[in-house]
């Protein structure tokens, strides 16, 4: 019985004893990544061309793109719509317009575009804002573009 109790005592005060090393750091506080939000959508696009009676030249080549919201939303939207500029990639060429909450799609059409190469992929980047200065971006929406056709800087153009 004596050796009982004093196995019982020792399994007690090994259960009391603390350790030596130091208790771990909590684990670092980090706020999670937001997440962008998904404003717009793709519905369709392609290249809107006008061409001569004799079907040689162009009068007039456009990115033509189809958006529709992605979510819903409860005020007007101010879009800057940037497309790929292929004479001048450093001078985007820039349409802007809005989007409404009622709106199920809307087209946008960029100015008159020159330089496509056959096979190239061209850029198109939507900025979203909530203010009609269009100075706080709160969304981006990306769209590329193949051409299947060459449009040369005077306007001939080959498929």
């Amino acid at each position: 019985m004596r050796i009982a109790c004093v196995l019982l005592l020792s399994i007690l005060c090994a259960a009391c004893a603390t350790t030596t090393a130091p208790p771990a750091p909590p684990p670092p506080v980090s706020a999670a990544p937001q997440q962008p939000i998904d404003y717009l959508k793709t519905l369709g696009g392609g290249w809107r061309i006008r061409l001569t009676d004799d079907h040689r030249a162009l009068t007039a080549c456009q990115y033509g793109l189809t958006v529709g919201p992605a979510r819903a939303f409860n005020k007007t939207l101010y879009l800057r719509a940037e497309f790929e500029n292929p004479l001048s990639p450093s001078s985007p060429l820039i349409t802007d317009t809005k989007i409404e909450p009622w709106m199920r799609e809307l087209s946008i059409r960029s100015p008159e575009v020159r330089g496509l190469r056959k096979g190239g992929r061209y850029s198109i980047r939507i900025r979203i804002f909530d203010h009609p200065e269009r100075k706080k971006e709160i969304g981006v929406h990306h769209q590329t573009m193949p051409a299947r056709l060459n449009v040369n800087s005077d306007g001939s153009v080959s498929f």
